[in-house]
């Protein structure tokens, strides 16, 4: 995975053994996530509003739906890239 380049990475804040955030910052250690987008994913929006730092458009509030998720990958993909 070290040589992948990703467009856009979907992440779950609440992972079971690891916070998406840490994991998102141990990619950024190992590849160059300059041009990608990542986007977060939770089930409590004040989680989400105390511990996201930039735009509101880089999390969903699960659940969601196929729209807000495409939705969201298109608007990252717009504003992160």
């Amino acid at each position: 995975m070290k040589s992948e380049q990703f467009d856009v990475i979907i992440m779950d804040i609440n992972m079971y053994d690891v916070d998406g955030r840490e994991l998102a910052r141990e990619l950024e250690s190992t590849h160059d996530l300059q041009n990608t987008a990542i986007i977060y994913a939770s089930t409590r929006r004040a989680l989400l509003n105390a511990n996201i730092v930039g735009s509101e458009d880089n999390y969903l509030i699960k659940p969601f739906t196929k729209e807000q998720l495409f939705g969201a990958i298109d608007t990252a993909m717009k504003i992160g890239v």
